[in-house]
């Protein structure tokens, strides 16, 4: 029955080209979010008196959290996965722009929380076009 069908698999092949993908997906990522005008993800509060900002600015830009974000979506992957990934791949934080240092599983969240819906849905739509774009491009 369904062992069948499992048995019957290469999945050398699957293993292949699941191994190519993070860096595919970040290629394409990078290129969609750096066209896009950078989302505000933290709004400024002013002290009503002499309209000075009140509050720590962010610790990261916004547009390698949200590249992760996009990434959390597109490999359902956990939070805390996230980092423990992160931590572990010197060369992907450079990657991505994050640099030596590497956000919490918590801030990876709250930057899921305060961006808007609407743009990581568009920005999501035209990074799956272009991975469809690629891989019927690869197949030819």
């Amino acid at each position: 029955m369904g062992g069948l069908c499992l048995f019957r698999r290469d999945w050398r092949k699957i293993g292949m080209v699941l191994a190519g993908e993070p860096a595919r997906f970040f290629k394409i990522a990078k290129k969609v979010v750096w066209e896009e005008p950078e989302p505000w993800i933290w709004k400024p509060k002013y002290v009503d008196d002499d309209k000075r900002r009140v509050g720590r600015p962010p610790e990261f830009m916004a547009r390698p959290l949200v590249m992760l974000c996009l990434w959390r979506i597109y490999s359902g992957k956990s939070y805390r996965w996230m980092e423990g990934y992160l931590e572990g791949n010197h060369e992907f934080r450079h990657e991505v722009g994050l640099g030596d240092e590497w956000p919490a599983y918590e801030t990876i969240r709250r930057a899921m929380f305060y961006l808007d819906e609407s743009y990581l849905r568009r920005l999501n739509k035209r990074i799956l076009a272009e991975l469809k774009k690629t891989s019927a491009e690869g197949e030819r």
